[in-house]
Order: C-alpha cells, then sequence, then structure tokens
C-alpha cells in the first residue's frame, strides 16, 4: 500500500542551496508514479527553500520552516499557519543584549518571505555575515527599530546566526523561557556557522508529519529521510528510516538505512530499493495508522 514519503533538503536531497541532482529528482519522480504522497520538510523559508525543487515535474506538498507553513505544490496553495506571537518575544531582547547579539523575524509565505531584523543591535562582523547570507540566497530583508512596527500579528520564526556554542545557548532560552521549539543547525549557506531556528512548539518536522498524514487521510506507511537533528522528530513519527551517512552518530542510531551522502546522490541509490521492500511487505512496520 503507498503512503507517505517526507524528505529533509540539506544534506538529504542535496549538498547544494539551489540544485538537486538529476538522480535524486527522477527517483522521486518514480516514487510519485508508484502512487506515493511525497512531502518536503526543511527549515528554509519558501522564497529558497524551492529552488532545488524547481525541476520537479509532479505534485507534491511543501513544509518550510520546519512546519510553520504548509503547502501544496506546484501551485504553492498555503495548506496550514503556525505563527509565534510577536509579545512571545519580550524577555528574549535583552537576553540576546547580554550576549551581544540579536534574532531575525521570518514573516513567512503570507507575510512574502520578508525578513525583518534591528542593524543597531549586531556587530558590524555580524551585519556582514548577514548581508552576505541575504544576497547569496534572495531573501528579503527590511531593516526596523522595534519589531511592533511590523504590522504582522506574528512570525513564521526567528532565528539566530553564530557559533555552535552560541546558538546552543540562545536555542535553550528559546526552548526553556519562551516555550517554542529551537533545534540547533549548520547554516545551510555556510557550514563553518550555525543556526538556532526558533518556531510555535507545534512546528516541529514531526508534528506537521503527523497532521499532514491526518489531512490527506493516509493509513499507508511512511518512510522518512534526513540528516540532522531537526530531522529527529520527522525520524521518529515514521515507520522505516533513512539516514545519510554524513549525519551525526545521534541520528544514525536511529537509522533502518544509511545512505550514501547528498554529495553523491546517496538517497538515490537506495530509495526505490526501500520503496519496493515496503510496498511488498518486506519491511515489517513499527505501527498502524489511523
Amino acid at each position: 500500500m503507498p503512503g507517505i514519503l517526507a524528505c529533509d533538503i540539506d544534506g538529504t536531497l542535496t549538498d547544494s542551496p539551489f540544485e538537486m541532482p538529476s538522480l535524486v529528482a527522477k527517483a522521486l519522480r518514480d516514487v510519485y508514479d508508484e502512487g506515493w504522497k511525497v512531502i518536503f520538510i526543511t527549515g528554509r523559508p519558501y522564497v529558497w527553500g524551492v529552488k532545488p525543487l524547481s525541476t520537479l515535474d509532479f505534485s507534491y506538498y511543501f513544509a518550510v520552516i520546519n512546519g510553520a507553513n504548509l503547502l501544496e505544490m506546484p501551485q504553492a496553495v498555503l495548506m496550514e499557519e503556525l505563527l509565534i506571537p510577536k509579545d512571545t518575544l519580550g524577555t528574549f531582547d535583552d537576553f540576546c543584549a547580554d550576549k551581544g547579539t540579536d534574532y531575525i523575524a521570518y514573516s513567512g509565505y503570507s507575510g512574502q518571505d520578508i525578513c525583518y531584523y534591528r542593524p543597531k543591535r549586531f556587530s558590524p562582523n555580524q551585519i556582514k555575515y548577514l548581508k552576505e547570507r541575504s544576497a547569496a540566497v534572495g531573501e528579503v530583508w527590511l531593516p526596523v527599530d522595534d519589531f511592533n512596527q511590523v504590522p504582522l500579528k506574528g512570525f513564521a520564526s526567528i532565528k539566530c546566526f553564530g557559533n555552535h556554542k552560541e546558538c546552543q545557548v540562545l536555542a535553550h532560552y528559546m526552548e526553556k523561557e519562551l516555550h517554542l521549539h529551537a533545534p540547533t543547525i549548520r547554516d545551510p549557506f555556510n557550514n563553518s556557522h550555525f543556526v538556532a531556528q526558533a518556531t510555535h512548539k507545534e512546528c516541529t518536522k514531526g508534528l506537521i508529519l503527523k497532521r499532514f498524514a491526518e489531512k490527506i487521510g493516509c493509513n499507508g506507511p511512511i518512510i522518512a529521510a534526513g540528516d540532522d537533528y531537526n530531522d529527529m522528530s520527522m525520524l521518529k513519527v515514521a515507520d522505516v528510516r533513512i539516514v545519510m551517512e554524513t549525519a551525526p552518530q545521534e541520528i544514525l542510531s536511529m537509522a533502518d538505512y544509511i545512505a550514501p551522502p547528498a554529495s553523491q546522490a546517496g538517497l538515490a541509490a537506495i530509495l526505490l530499493s526501500v520503496i519496493k521492500k515496503v510496498s511488498s511487505n518486506e519491511i515489517s512496520i513499527r505501527r498502524e495508522h489511523g
């Protein structure tokens, strides 16, 4: 029985910000032709998250910002949105100031994917990196003095950039004090930097995958493919787990199958064989859906 294939993008489908290997695209098309629903779940915003998917020639679903926005593609119809209320963020201002940094507020798809930031709260080196990043990935950044000036009720996410330790400290505060979901991962733009991305507490990859399965009424198996800590909740939901060999050990320990690196189009190397084994009941399913 066909089910759902849920895939991360960075480090799973591709190691490029804007392109997907043709072998991976073909494998995904073959999965779709077998009757499976395909959903991509990523921490990226829509504006540049969609770029490596532009060559796909079939219908799929797209959950961006770890599930803050769920869209039906290729029409880009918004199916669901969960925002962080602006009044949630008050105490975080002082905490960031004590750490010599600040956060960026992402409007999300319905807010035209605008990134709001307060330039005076960042150091010159931080501003330099943020401008290089925004220019490279094609994001629209608007400077403001106060986030209360932004005509939105809330934000799809807030992001902090820095080294691993700095981002872990900021993420811990966001989860403990603001009650948000805030994993720390390598920045897809530059892997020498890290990003702590906070979203609504119900915006984890696992929860959006559960809600998606309910929305489409899927009772079949779920296969998930990922490579980083923010994929952990998605992998836990899945019946069958594909993990890229470049993943941290904690994520590798969850794998039913380990795929070669994304730089080698590794997902394409094993995806169809996994699909066939699931379809022919060669793999025992962890749980029943329904």
